[in-house]
């Protein structure tokens, strides 16, 4: 049944309201049409109009439906955030309440002072939360305080196919499946021990570095003395999220604020099946990353020379610790098949723990995880922490 609507405006050609769903519109009147602005949260088959020269008018809505994804809360042109599509998010992470001092209290009372994954899940009505920010969809993660007390929402790349033909260096572009080797495309051998930069340590990587467009400085080989320093690229796939001129870099939190990933990831006591810690999965020094339950000190990367520089990255990749392997063990973000799964096998930042060749991806089904050399091929997922509270002030 088409929804209608009628308004009489304020002064001929402009008028504003709401209709049942709550959904803003704004409307113009010439003489000829009258033109609809609706906004992101509905859609809409059919719009019919007809007015009258003193400015009264109808316009009838056929086919008004929410839409079952968050529109893109991030605005290109005026480098601002959609006011209506936050709204939504937050309803839909917070059962409902829609705004920061309700997701504030929420956090507060939980004991940990964190809601996962499956509580956002639960939320929802149990329906997975999809949403758009500069022009990639994410799947929301994690609710938790930055050092500074800010509320941040953490999300993950939902879809590595979206990075279709964009570019992650000066002359390299994303296949179909969004894949990227871990380092800067050299064999590890997997048995050189002791040297300064272990092709499997991610604040040297080419992945942190080049491909998620951070800048700094990456190992170009194995046995590697000094580092090769990667600059940010305009051009990239993720410059909107790295580099200031964007605007939206303003709003992401980076892990060097938030206390969960500088330590406290045990992938041991985590995964099942896992017999030790892994590397990268806190950024800590030796005094926050002891190296208790580490294969061998070897491993525990703590105290080498830019262990810690993807603190300051504005995307990274997850760590095993964060995301799980599987409906058992789901790890600290406790998170579903459905946002475990992707096209491909998805790279975590996590290195294997007794050999400096490895790195873990996710498996391609979201319910298993798999070990390969840093040379190969698979799904770059990056993830941020975006400030909400911030966000929020800034409407």
């Amino acid at each position: 049944m088409p929804r209608a609507n009628t308004a009489t405006p304020a002064s001929f050609g402009a008028a504003a309201g709401a209709n049942a769903l709550g959904t803003t519109y704004a409307t113009a009147m010439g003489t000829e049409k009258c033109i609809v602005d609706v906004s992101v949260r509905v859609s809409v088959k059919d719009i019919s109009a007809s007015g009258d020269a003193t400015g009264n008018f109808n316009f009838v809505l056929d086919g008004l439906a929410e839409e079952p994804e968050v529109g893109d809360i991030w605005r290109v042109d005026t480098k601002s955030f959609h006011a209506y599509s936050l709204e939504d998010l937050m309803g839909k992470i917070s059962n409902g309440a829609g705004n920061i001092d309700a997701i504030n209290s929420m956090i507060e009372q939980d004991p940990d002072h964190k809601i996962t994954s499956a509580d956002m899940l639960a939320n929802n009505g149990g329906e997975e939360i999809l949403v758009t920010l500069g022009g990639y969809t994410w799947t929301p993660t994690y609710l938790s305080y930055d050092n500074e007390g800010n509320v941040i929402l953490t999300l993950w790349m939902n879809d590595s196919s979206e990075l279709n033909g964009k570019a992650y260096d000066t002359s390299k572009t994303f296949g179909s499946t969004g894949t990227s080797t871990w380092n800067s495309g050299f064999s590890a051998s997997g048995d050189v021990t002791n040297i300064p930069y272990p092709p499997n340590m991610y604040g040297t990587s080419y992945m942190s570095a080049v491909v998620l467009n951070n800048g700094g400085g990456y190992a170009t080989s194995e046995g590697a003395t000094e580092l090769t320093t990667a600059t940010q690229n305009a051009d990239s796939a993720f410059a909107l999220f790295t580099m200031a001129d964007g605007g939206l870099r303003d709003f992401i939190v980076t892990p060097e604020h938030v206390s969960w990933q500088e330590s406290g990831q045990n992938a041991k006591a985590l995964i099942s099946n896992l017999s030790y810690n892994l590397p990268n999965e806190n950024w800590g020094d030796l005094t926050k990353v002891p190296d208790t339950d580490f294969y061998s000190a070897v491993y525990n990367y703590a105290e080498k020379t830019g262990n810690n520089a993807w603190n300051n990255d504005w995307l990274w990749l997850p760590s095993l610790s964060e995301t799980g392997a599987d409906n058992t063990s789901n790890g600290i973000w406790a998170t579903s098949t459905e946002q475990r799964k992707n096209t491909t096998y998805s790279w975590l930042r996590s290195g294997n723990g007794n050999r400096v060749s490895g790195a873990y991806p996710l498996t391609s089904s979201g319910g298993d995880w798999d070990l390969y050399n840093v040379s190969s091929n698979h799904a770059v997922r990056p993830a941020l922490h975006l400030n909400l509270t911030k966000v929020a002030n800034s409407l």
